[in-house]
């Protein structure tokens, strides 16, 4: 039964090999400055995480901490001023962010060909470089080759890095319905789908009766509770009914970071 379970694992080694060579052909160090605000203990681990497969791929990652007294005037000078420099060729900001900062207006003024989490409103309307976390739901597409055409897709969640760029790349290949968990008529739109994609960040929301059996389901959510990590979709619930899951962990969220530094070596091509 386990095929039914796909795993990050082998698309993160053929797309490390991949990216691996496409860095040998660069003639020079890419490099990823990432903006880190009074961090949590949970950005973190996530920062550390990106430096040690920066590190790996022989990417240099430049961190530059603020504390929750600078303004976000500040914060925006210095990311005016990596944009002219030629040496950086990615820019980010780690979140969580303190609320006191205007997250949306920060990202907006890094220069869209720097924006290697696909969130700027420039990014999001071009899709040149894709949020990372939508890009690995797409890898998982391919490398399993999960059927898209003539199947009906629903994306359950709108967020920026995920349903939304996942809706506009995928629309116009099929029928795609976009759905926030109070949707009307969710759980009807549900039981129409050949491919969920869940990314609503509630623990276990979609439970085993809200689907119709042989669908195939790909969990982004990534939820912690006492010191475990959940997925948006109850496992019990749903895996016995379903053709092909991503388990969490080991299943998206273990190749957002590989997305990133392949967004960076993008970028590079962009400049």
């Amino acid at each position: 039964m386990e095929e039914k379970v796909l795993l990050a694992k082998p698309i993160k080694e053929h797309m490390f090999t991949q990216l691996n060579t496409k860095i040998s052909e660069i003639k020079q160090p890419l490099k990823l400055v990432v903006f880190q605000i009074d961090p949590t203990p949970e950005s973190q681990i996530f920062l550390a995480s990106k430096q040690r497969l920066a590190k790996q791929l022989g990417i240099l990652c430049e961190v530059i901490h603020y504390s929750i007294s600078t303004s976000e005037e500040q914060i925006i000078a210095r990311i005016e001023k990596l944009n002219k420099d030629h040496s950086v060729t990615g820019i980010m900001i780690q979140k969580p962010i303190p609320s006191k900062y205007d997250y949306q207006n920060l990202i907006d003024h890094i220069e869209p060909k720097k924006d290697v989490e696909g969130v700027t409103k420039s990014q999001q309307q071009t899709q040149t470089l894709i949020a990372p976390t939508a890009h690995s739901v797409l890898a998982f597409i391919e490398y399993y080759h999960i059927p898209i055409k003539d199947q009906t897709i629903v994306i359950i969640g709108r967020s920026n890095i995920v349903g939304m760029p996942l809706y506009q790349i995928l629309h116009n290949q099929t029928q795609v319905y976009l759905c926030g968990r109070n949707t009307p008529n969710i759980q009807e739109i549900i039981q129409k789908g050949n491919l969920i994609i869940i990314a609503i960040g509630e623990k276990e929301w979609l439970r085993g009766d809200m689907i119709n059996p042989n669908c195939t389901v790909i969990d982004v959510g990534t939820n912690y509770e006492n010191h475990r990590i959940y997925g948006d979709v109850c496992w019990e619930e749903v895996y016995p009914k379903v053709q092909k899951i991503t388990p969490v962990p080991k299943g998206v969220g273990a190749l957002t970071s590989l997305m990133l530094m392949d967004n960076v070596v993008r970028a590079y091509s962009l400049q």
